[in-house]
């Protein structure tokens, strides 16, 4: 079996340490080492992996000390990972123990683990910001574009909507018990607009008095 070492620098263990390791577990394994792949800095591009992939078809699994050397975020590892699966190839992370050459359920049960996990992250990630939006808007900013008629205005670092002169208007009208096709048609707006800024202008002037 054909391998491939990759190693990137990381704080605890040194190239030249991860290489005699790496080489070392492959030796007791009986696996040929196809070639070295070496990131020397914590490039974010990760050159040498890119070239590790382009090369798949000339080894059959590619050996890291752990997981951190290769992790570029979960989804990212993932998608590698899947990568690997579809072309039949393995993986082996040495501190972590985690070595699919071992039986073909291995990889599948890190597939499912990596994309539970995955699916996890997302589900928090999107409830917190759901939850984010909701804390927002009961403090009274606003979350998204500001609405037509109305400006942005930042209290504390939080979006607030300002009204403009014409919304300021508009809500003057409706007061005078003006119906909102007429006032549409005084200010040159369309119903909707004119509806929406009396609905976003009286839940405005609810939050002033109730400061």
């Amino acid at each position: 079996m054909k391998s491939v070492l990759y190693i990137s620098d990381i704080k605890d263990v040194d190239i030249e340490t991860q290489k005699e390791i790496l080489a070392a577990y492959c030796r007791a394994k009986g696996w040929t080492i196809y070639q070295i792949y070496v990131d020397e800095t914590n490039n974010i591009n990760k050159p040498a992996l890119k070239m590790l992939l382009e090369d798949m078809c000339n080894w059959d699994v590619l050996v890291v000390l752990k997981i951190a050397v290769i992790y570029q975020g979960l989804d990212r590892f993932l998608d590698l990972f899947k990568k690997l699966m579809k072309e039949g190839k393995h993986f082996v992370a040495v501190q972590e123990e985690l070595d699919t050459t071992l039986s073909q359920d291995i990889g599948k049960q890190v597939l499912l683990l990596l994309e539970g996990l995955a699916q996890l992250k997302r589900e928090t990630i999107s409830e917190q910001t759901k939850l984010g939006m909701e804390q927002a808007k009961k403090q009274g900013y606003h979350v998204g574009r500001p609405p037509k008629l109305f400006e942005k205005e930042y209290v504390d670092g939080h979006l607030r909507i300002k009204p403009t002169d014409k919304a300021k208007q508009i809500f003057e009208m409706h007061r005078q018990g003006l119906s909102i096709r007429v006032i549409a048609t005084l200010v040159q707006e369309s119903p909707a607009t004119v509806w929406r800024t009396i609905q976003i202008m009286e839940k405005l002037r609810g939050e002033t008095n109730e400061k």
